[in-house]
């Protein structure tokens, strides 16, 4: 049986900010449904002072607000602080709320490279590319001071970030995001991953600039020379790949790239 939900509160004139998800919230069910399907990701930063004004004043919630207020700074954790939400908002049934404070604590627990990972997978399974962008551009002015210990976690951003320019057709910054990518894994020893961002950087520069121009680079600079054959069999695969598929398969032209690229940036 379907459950019934009464609202409560009042729908905000003006929205609360979430970032840098760039969510904009209007209602307490909102706020309750950001924090179902966000439960992976939720952090610490979530909860501030401005949250609790925003329920108190614009949504008219003034004694929920409090609660929650005085539960966060007594050391409520993040989980308790969202399953006294959920739970004063009768949000969920008993066993969903069991199962969302169940995430978001393995989420708390977690250390924070895998938090990052974590919600770096789910924007690009989500298509959220600029979200992603953003993200990994914060974090990489957190873990910038070019010692040896970051330059794994660098590498993975680096590359995470071009992967999200390339999937925006934007081949020109993903190239340079994978080539500093590669010096990351250079610099932490770590070959295999070094390799795959250089054969991404391969494979955008022959996207943008088509074979001929890519053959002169390569010929330039003759370590290149083995990974551009792999980069031009991939491009070739794909191509025919595309060109096999029933209907009407083909390479995307520039207007077909732009109307997507505009598609997934408005996400």
């Amino acid at each position: 049986m379907s459950r019934v939900f009464l609202p409560i509160g009042k729908k905000a004139h003006t929205p609360y900010h979430i970032s840098p998800d760039g969510v904009e919230i209007y209602t307490i069910e909102e706020l309750c449904l950001y924090v179902v399907m966000q439960a992976e990701l939720l952090e610490e930063q979530f909860v501030d002072p401005a949250l609790f004004d925003f329920i108190r004043t614009r949504l008219g919630l003034r004694t929920l607000s409090a609660e929650l207020s005085e539960q966060w700074e007594a050391g409520r954790s993040l989980a308790g602080f969202c399953e006294l939400l959920l739970t004063k908002c009768d949000f969920l049934r008993p066993d969903e709320l069991k199962d969302v404070i169940r995430r978001i604590r393995e989420n708390e627990e977690a250390d924070e490279k895998e938090k990052l990972r974590k919600k770096l997978d789910r924007l690009r399974a989500n298509k959220e590319y600029m979200a992603l962008i953003r993200q990994c551009s914060l974090m990489l002015g957190r873990f910038n001071d070019g010692s040896d210990e970051q330059a794994p976690l660098r590498g993975m951003l680096l590359s995470r970030q071009a992967g999200a320019y390339a999937l925006l057709f934007y081949y020109e910054p993903a190239a340079k995001l994978y080539q500093e990518a590669e010096e990351a894994y250079r610099k932490a020893g770590l070959t295999e991953e070094a390799d795959k961002a250089l054969q991404q950087q391969l494979l955008c520069l022959l996207m943008l600039w088509g074979e001929e121009k890519f053959l002169h680079y390569v010929e330039a600079h003759q370590r290149l020379v083995a990974p551009s054959l792999l980069a031009r069999e991939r491009y070739a695969r794909a191509v025919r790949d595309m060109e096999s598929r029933e209907g009407a398969g083909h390479l995307l032209t520039e207007q077909e790239m732009l109307e997507l690229r505009r598609d997934y940036e408005r996400m």
